[in-house]
């Protein structure tokens, strides 16, 4: 329950924070107060620096049972891809309301657990959770600020039904 609030709160801070211009973090640019250039990168950790007076703790940004990631007390300098559990859907936006804005980071292909980078996922993409944090199953925050708990078959129905052809992930 307490991740499902997590990312709730994820959700409220990049709706908040998309308010002054009409696009989240990781698509505006630096110079528009954003860190799409960071994020494009699979800097997470920039992206959630960015909406930090939205989210006002980092200890919201890790998953009580993800047990290797350590949740940060500040967003100073050490703050890093080592605080988050959670990744970030590169193209959402409130123009794809069922775009995946963020989500746990226990996604695997066919080939293993996705790792640290930005991975492109389509319509067609087959992805899977791992065990590691819940058991199989997994949370996702979507752009219109809804978040759901997903098994396998609801999360390859969900990848479908984004309204998207492609969303790129960036896994912290």
């Amino acid at each position: 329950m307490q991740c499902l609030s997590n990312l709730r709160q994820v959700a409220l801070a990049f709706k908040t924070w998309s308010l002054d211009g009409d696009e989240f973090p990781a698509a505006a640019p630096i110079q528009r107060r954003g860190a799409k250039e960071a994020a494009e990168a699979g800097q997470v950790f920039s992206v959630f620096k960015v909406v930090s007076n939205e989210l006002t703790s980092p200890k919201r940004l890790v998953c009580p049972l993800d047990k290797q990631r350590t949740a940060a007390t500040n967003f100073g300098p050490q703050f890093s891809d080592n605080n988050i559990s959670y990744f970030l859907g590169l193209e959402a936006g409130d123009a794809v309301p069922y775009a995946f804005l963020s989500g746990d980071r226990n996604l695997a292909s066919r080939t293993g657990a996705l790792g640290h980078g930005v991975f492109p996922v389509s319509t067609n993409t087959w992805l899977n959770w791992t065990k590691d944090i819940h058991r199989s199953r997994g949370n996702v925050a979507l752009s219109d600020g809804s978040v759901r708990m997903l098994d396998q078959t609801n999360l390859l129905k969900a990848i479908q039904g984004q309204g998207i052809q492609t969303n790129r992930l960036a896994i912290p």
